[in-house]
């Protein structure tokens, strides 16, 4: 009978550590980012990586899935640049990864496509920048306050038409698939 009991409770034991519940983020949860490095679109081509940081908690249900701070990386999937006197630059980014508790999360989000303006020689000389404001975030850090950041989007420099997001940009993302944690 001593047997049976330890045995019992080997497997409730058992049971309740493998029956950990994995969390999942599903796809369309918005996420907002904070660029640690400059994405130049007349430097970097398809596949350049770049870094960021996550600048606000994601939160599913009561749980934080990813905590505000962590590292993002994200990859250049386009990068077209205009010739002097026709055509329009092209940049399009995504984000393909998260440090979730020191372990690199591999995640797929929407991707960001901007278009610079149709050059032209005379139309592009002595214009500076132009910005865009994006979107806020849910901070459900403390599962009851709610804060929404905005910040500048992407600085289009007409300049010979190239496309810029400098450091310090906030971005918003969504997932575009389910992320098990």
């Amino acid at each position: 009978m001593k047997k049976i009991i330890t045995i019992l409770f080997l497997m409730m034991g058992l049971v309740s550590y493998s029956g950990e519940a994995k969390l999942i983020i599903p796809r369309g949860t918005p996420l907002m980012i904070k660029t640690i490095d400059t994405i130049d679109g007349s430097r970097h081509n398809a596949g350049h990586k770049f870094s960021a940081i996550l600048e606000g908690d994601v939160v599913i249900g009561n749980k934080v899935a990813i905590k505000s701070g962590s590292k993002v990386y994200g990859t250049v999937v386009e990068s077209v640049q205009a010739s002097r006197l026709v055509g329009s630059s092209k940049l399009s980014i995504k984000l393909t990864q998260v440090m979730v508790d020191n372990r690199l999360v591999y995640i797929t989000t929407n991707q960001l496509n901007y278009i610079g303006k149709q050059g032209s020689g005379a139309d592009t000389a002595g214009k500076t920048a132009r910005a865009v404001a994006v979107g806020g975030l849910i901070d459900g850090s403390s599962g009851a306050k709610t804060g929404a950041k905005v910040g500048l989007g992407v600085s289009v420099l007409t300049k010979g038409g190239t496309i810029g997001i400098p450091s310090g940009t906030y971005l918003d993302f969504t997932f575009d698939q389910d992320v098990v944690l």
